[in-house]
């Protein structure tokens, strides 16, 4: 969604840097713009679109935006790791028995 937003709303070069570890994973992207992205407010019913700063928010710790000297700017997210499944939690033994689906 950020590169998608780049992408569609800057003109000029960008950059993608993703950095993953045991906190999670950052996202950076990087434009020529410094127009700062503007979350819309959507109705019931509205268009699809602008929904996207909103989504990455909730499932972000974090969201910001940097000006970069010069020009441009840079979009940071935070995501943190995915929950973990407790041990005790096994997958299911294969009983020869084809799944059911409905």
């Amino acid at each position: 969604e950020l590169v998608t937003n780049a992408i569609r709303h800057t003109h000029g070069p960008g950059r993608v840097r993703l950095v993953h570890g045991p906190h999670g994973l950052d996202v950076e992207v990087s434009d020529a713009s410094r127009i700062l992205p503007q979350p819309r407010l959507v109705e019931a019913g509205a268009s699809q679109s602008g929904r996207g700063l909103a989504i990455v928010a909730v499932l972000c710790d974090t969201l910001s935006v940097t000006l970069d000297l010069g020009s441009g700017k840079t979009v940071h997210a935070h995501l943190p790791p995915a929950p973990r499944a407790p041990e005790s939690v096994r997958p299911a033994a294969n009983t020869g028995r084809r799944p059911r689906t409905w």
